[in-house]
C-alpha cells in the first residue's frame, strides 16, 4: 500500500535555492536584502556628501527628496521577496491539492508536476536579465545629477535587480499558472457536494490577488504628486485596481469553476436520465393500470427529483465565504493608504 506523500514535487525556483543556501526562512531573507538596501543607500549618501557637501548647492532637505525618491526600488524589490516567500506555498497547497483528485499514485503525480512545471533555470535567469534591461532602458539612472556618483551606482544597482525580479516573477508566475492548468487537464474525482479538496485553490488566488493590491498600496505611500492623491482620475485608477485585483481572484479560479462545472452537468445528466426512464416507465404502467407498482414508482421519482435539486443547489466555485470576505475587506487597503496620506498632507 502506497504512503500517501504530504509535500508537494514542485521544482524550487531560482531565489528558493539561493535563500535555501543562506539558511534563511523566505521573509527574513526578504529582510536581510532590504535592511542591506538600506545601508548601501545611506553609505551612498555619505559618500556623496563627501564629494559634494550639503554647503555645495545641496541642502538637506534636498538630500531626503533624492533620498525619499529612492526608497521605492528597495521597497518593491523587498514587496516581491516577501509576497513570493508568503504566496508561494499557498500555490504549493494548490499543487499538492490534485493528489488527491488525480488517478494516479504518489510517484505518477510527482511525475506528472515535474513533467508539468515549465520553469527552467535558464528561463528564470534569462527572464532576470531581460527585467533588468527593461529597466536600464526605462529609467536610465546614469542621468541622476552629475556629482551624485554613488547615487548613480546605487540607482543603477536598485533598478536593474527590481526589474529583474519583476521579469522573474513574472516568469515564475506563468509556469506556476500553467502548471495548474495541465493538472486541471487531468481526469479528477471530484465530488460536486463537497468542494473542500478544491479550497486550496482558491487560497491560492487569494493570495495572488492580495499581492496584487498590497503593490497597489505601496505605490500609494510611495506616490510623491500630492495632486495625483486627490484628483478624480487617481480615484478610479485605484477603483479599476480593486476591481483588477476581484478580477484577478476570479479568474484564478476559471479552471476550477470549469471542472466544477462539468462535474456538476454529468451529475446531472445521469439523473435527469434515470427521471427520463422513470418517467416512460410509470406512464406505461398508469396505461396499464398497475396501480400499486405505480406507488413505489412514484416513490422513487420522488427520491430522484430531491437529489437533482441538491446538485443544483451544488458549488462550482471552490472558495469558502471566508475567503471571499477576506478579499473584499483588503480592497479598502489601498483607498485607506490614500486617504490616510491626504489627511496627513492636509495637517502638515
Amino acid at each position: 500500500m502506497t504512503t500517501q506523500s504530504t509535500t508537494t514535487t514542485t521544482p524550487p525556483t531560482l531565489i528558493e535555492e539561493l535563500a535555501e543556501r543562506t539558511r534563511l526562512s523566505g521573509p527574513q531573507v526578504a529582510i536581510a536584502v532590504g535592511l542591506v538596501l538600506i545601508l548601501l543607500l545611506g553609505g551612498s549618501v555619505y559618500l556623496d556628501g563627501l564629494r559634494a557637501s550639503p554647503f555645495q548647492g545641496y541642502s538637506w532637505p534636498d538630500w531626503w527628496h533624492v533620498v525619499r525618491d529612492e526608497l521605492d526600488r528597495p521597497a518593491v524589490i523587498v514587496y516581491i521577496l516577501f509576497t513570493y516567500s508568503v504566496v508561494k506555498p499557498s500555490h504549493d497547497g494548490a499543487v499538492e491539492a490534485f493528489r488527491a483528485l488525480v488517478a494516479v499514485g504518489d510517484g505518477g503525480f510527482d511525475r506528472l508536476v515535474a513533467e508539468a512545471s515549465r520553469s527552467t533555470r535558464r528561463g528564470e535567469w534569462l527572464a532576470l536579465g531581460i527585467g533588468a534591461a527593461a529597466g536600464l532602458w526605462i529609467h536610465r539612472p546614469w542621468n541622476l545629477p552629475d556629482p551624485l556618483l554613488w547615487m548613480k551606482g546605487y540607482a543603477l544597482l536598485t533598478v536593474m535587480l527590481m526589474y529583474g525580479l519583476i521579469g522573474w516573477i513574472i516568469y515564475v508566475s506563468l509556469g506556476g499558472t500553467q502548471l495548474l492548468a495541465e493538472l486541471h487537464h487531468q481526469p479528477l474525482n471530484i465530488d460536486v457536494f463537497d468542494p473542500t479538496p478544491l479550497e486550496p485553490i482558491a487560497r491560492a488566488g487569494l493570495g495572488i490577488s492580495l499581492a496584487f493590491i498590497g503593490g497597489i498600496t505601496l505605490s500609494v505611500l510611495f506616490n510623491p504628486d500630492p495632486q495625483d492623491l486627490t484628483s478624480v482620475d487617481g480615484w478610479v485608477f485605484y477603483g479599476a485596481s480593486m476591481l483588477a485585483a476581484v478580477l484577478v481572484f476570479f479568474l484564478s479560479m476559471m479552471s476550477t469553476h470549469r471542472v466544477m462545472a462539468e462535474a456538476k452537468e454529468q451529475k446531472l445528466k445521469l439523473v435527469r436520465r434515470h427521471l427520463a426512464d422513470a418517467f416512460e416507465e410509470l406512464l406505461q404502467r398508469a396505461a396499464e393500470a398497475r396501480l400499486q407498482d405505480m406507488e413505489a414508482l412514484s416513490d422513487s421519482i420522488t427520491a430522484w427529483l430531491a437529489y437533482e435539486q441538491r446538485i443544483k443547489k451544488a458549488p462550482t466555485w471552490p472558495y469558502t465565504t471566508d475567503t471571499l470576505r477576506n478579499l473584499l475587506v483588503s480592497t479598502v487597503l489601498p483607498i485607506g493608504a490614500r486617504a490616510a496620506k491626504i489627511i496627513l498632507q492636509l495637517i502638515t
